[in-house]
């Protein structure tokens, strides 16, 4: 006889990108949603490695997995199985795509430093105007995406709010005030977890051309005032 048909089932929630990060590994969302079937009378499931077998493994249940499935116990890639069983006792299993549990946020490898303009560590009156770029793109640990920020020396990257991912020109509009500044990237991997990093140094940005004072000494220094007149 001819068994239950499995057609599909999908991520669902936090996981229907395909990811969980590391914000989203305790949460108790259903991790699929509901299976693609004809013929079942009961449908099971298991969360188990990618590269596992559906049919061998065991501690089917008829309740959803979660996002904190305890069997996603590390890193790695994951699939959702599914035992269909009908009246008659036939069983079919299928299973999800696989999902990635990626908790590690990227790290700065590499790049992130001055250059254009910036190269010597100091942006003047003439190169503050250009729209040439003053940092080098930032090269993540892993596959990622980038936002730039230009922040005083004293400011913290952690708490800076991100927008642009284009690299900070000379004539960025983070610039506001003549004094030292430092370069801040946020960079986000596939899965969505976020990392900050800045430069190693900072770039002095002074537009103030120096100026010049002259004192003149008196020629009548201790000298009478009468004859003080006369040299004058």
């Amino acid at each position: 006889t001819t068994g239950p048909v499995f057609t599909s089932i999908a991520f669902a929630n936090e996981a229907s990108d395909g990811y969980i990060n590391n914000s989203e590994k305790a949460l108790t969302s259903d991790l699929v949603g509901n299976p693609v079937t004809s013929g079942a009378s009961a449908t099971s499931y298991v969360v188990i490695a990618n590269s596992g077998t559906c049919s061998s493994a065991s501690g089917y249940s008829a309740t959803k997995p979660k996002l904190d499935d305890f069997a996603m116990s590390g890193d790695g890639s994951w699939k959702v199985c599914v035992k269909l069983e009908d009246t008659a006792g036939n069983i079919t299993y299928g299973s999800s795509a696989a999902v990635v549990k990626d908790t590690v946020a990227p790290t700065l490898a590499s790049g992130f430093t001055w250059g254009g303009p910036a190269w010597d560590a100091y942006l003047n009156a003439t190169e503050r105007i250009t729209s040439t770029a003053i940092l080098s793109v930032a090269v993540a640990s892993e596959s990622s995406t980038y936002k730039y920020l230009l922040v005083t020396s004293s400011a913290s990257c952690a708490s800076a709010t991100f927008s642009s991912s284009s690299l900070p020109a000379a004539n960025s509009s983070d610039i506001t005030v003549d004094g030292d500044y430092k370069g801040c990237v946020q960079m986000t991997d596939l899965a969505g977890n976020v990392s900050v990093a800045s430069t190693t140094s900072n770039v002095n940005v002074d537009t103030a051309a120096p100026t010049a004072t002259m004192t003149l000494a008196s020629r009548c220094t201790n000298w009478k005032p009468r004859s003080c007149l006369r040299q004058l």
